[in-house]
């Protein structure tokens, strides 16, 4: 059985994903109010570098800086997320999802079609 404080570091871990989460939000939100009229063109300029920044940066501090229960919380939280996405509410991963070109505009690359 887990200590207490070991519970508390898995924790603190889950709760750093869903601030890893939010800072993504407002990073995603910031961009789409900032440029509303281009992205009602449809777009897309999220500023993908930025996000990617702070994403990265929150793996390192939260997964390879951090003690085994807080990257284990972490990872946990950001496992179910994954899980709920794959399981429906989010893009079809067999179909339309093309990570690459969504972001493309952000690191100054032509769009392109998904490669087989």
């Amino acid at each position: 059985m887990a200590t207490e404080t070991a519970k508390n570091r898995t924790r603190e871990g889950a709760a750093a994903f869903i601030d890893m989460m939010r800072t993504v939000h407002a990073l995603s939100e910031a961009d789409l109010e900032r440029y509303a009229e281009v992205s009602e063109t449809g777009r897309d300029v999220r500023d993908y570098r930025a996000i990617a920044a702070a994403v990265g940066a929150a793996l390192k501090r939260n997964l390879f800086d951090a003690d085994v229960g807080h990257a284990q919380g972490f990872l946990r939280a950001f496992t179910d997320l994954l899980c709920i996405n794959v399981d429906g509410s989010g893009c079809d991963l067999n179909q339309d999802w093309d990570p690459i070109s969504t972001t493309a505009a952000a690191y100054g690359e032509e769009l392109e079609a998904a490669h087989d």
